[in-house]
């Protein structure tokens, strides 16, 4: 279990393809990006100025929409 994951509710999760990374995204606007073997951060990024309501990712990009606006991340620019 994560305890205090974000300071915010967590809004959504989606396992990355092709990693052992789970993204998560908070009402705060904040993606994060675990390791799944051991529950650690990997990084994070303040990617909305509004709630996160979606996420979606593929092997390479990470996708986070909020309210009128879809954002599009390249994995190596979170994940460090």
């Amino acid at each position: 279990m994560i305890n205090k994951a974000h300071d915010d509710w967590v809004t959504g999760l989606v396992l990355i393809p092709g990693s052992n990374h789970l993204l998560s995204g908070c009402r705060g606007g904040i993606l994060k990006v675990w390791n799944i073997d051991n529950c650690s951060l990997v990084g994070d990024v303040h990617a909305h100025n509004s709630p996160i309501n979606a996420l979606a990712a593929n092997s390479q990009l990470l996708f986070a929409a909020s309210t009128y606006e879809i954002f599009v991340y390249h994995q190596q620019n979170i994940v460090t």
